[in-house]
């Protein structure tokens, strides 16, 4: 897969995968405006960040900070309020 192509759970597009820069984009198309939990993870389950963020109704792109987390797999899950829970895997490789 290209790295620029977006990968797709659910309503959630995650990218570039892999994430070779300090962030990475997160698009999702809300239903309304609402706020949404953004965490990701390693792959031992142990929560490395949390955020929410604010939603408008419609297409969002949201660009998650990841300057201070090490390069490896990690899992993305997006928890808008009004919504279903979304995960998905990327790779941090700044190298």
């Amino acid at each position: 897969m290209p790295a620029q192509d977006p990968v797709a759970a659910s309503e959630l597009k995650v990218y570039p995968n892999p994430v070779v820069a300090n962030y990475f984009t997160i698009q999702y198309d809300s239903p309304a405006s609402q706020q949404a939990q953004v965490s990701i993870f390693d792959s031992a389950s142990t929560l490395i960040k949390q955020i929410m963020v604010n939603l408008n109704s419609g297409a969002n792109n949201v660009v998650v900070d990841i300057n201070y987390i090490y390069d490896g797999p990690y899992i993305v899950s997006f928890q808008p309020e009004n919504g279903q829970k979304s995960t998905t895997r990327i790779i941090i490789s700044r190298l």
